[in-house]
């Protein structure tokens, strides 16, 4: 049996705090043609410093993205 999982995710920053930002996880899940299921789920963080682009290319906010994106056993 062949299983496919597909991982993405996008950045969002909040326009009220400059502090806080969403990241939204998309995954994908295949099971040759006997199940298709897509989740979205969404993580709000609260950063020392304003959010900006250099923030989302930060290996923090990396690290963070493939950590939330892990099953949860």
């Amino acid at each position: 049996m062949k299983a496919t999982v597909t991982l993405n995710n996008e950045l969002y920053s909040n326009v009220k705090d400059a502090k806080l930002f969403r990241v939204r996880y998309f995954a994908y899940v295949t099971i040759e043609e006997r199940l298709k299921m897509e989740i979205t789920y969404d993580f709000d963080f609260r950063s020392e410093e304003d959010f900006s682009d250099d923030t989302a290319k930060s290996p923090e906010v990396k690290v963070l993205s493939a950590i939330n994106s892990l099953p949860i056993h």
